[in-house]
C-alpha cells in the first residue's frame, strides 16, 4: 500500500514539474508575443488558462504586469515541497 502512495505522489510531482514548465513556457511566449493561433501556443493556453483566470479575478495586475503566473508558480512550489 505504501509503494502505491509514494508512486502517486511521485506521477503528481512529476505532473506538477511538468506544468510547471507549461506556465513558463506561456508566460514567454505572451512576452515575445508569439503569433496566437501557433499550436504550441493554442496548447498553452487551453492548459493554462483555466488555473491563471481565477488567480487574475483575485489578484489584479499591478500597473501593467501580470502576476498571475508567478503566484501559480510559488502555489506549485508549495505543494510540491508539502509533498516531501
Amino acid at each position: 500500500m505504501t509503494s502505491l502512495f509514494v508512486s502517486m505522489i511521485r506521477v503528481l510531482d512529476a505532473a506538477l514539474g511538468l506544468y510547471s514548465f507549461c506556465l513558463l513556457g506561456y508566460a514567454v511566449m505572451s512576452w515575445i508575443q508569439f503569433d496566437p493561433l501557433h499550436p504550441v501556443n493554442r496548447f498553452l493556453s487551453r492548459v493554462c488558462e483555466p488555473v491563471l483566470t481565477p488567480i487574475r479575478r483575485t489578484i489584479p495586475p499591478i500597473g501593467n504586469l501580470d502576476i498571475s503566473v508567478v503566484v501559480a508558480l510559488v502555489g506549485i512550489h508549495i505543494i510540491r515541497t508539502l509533498l516531501f
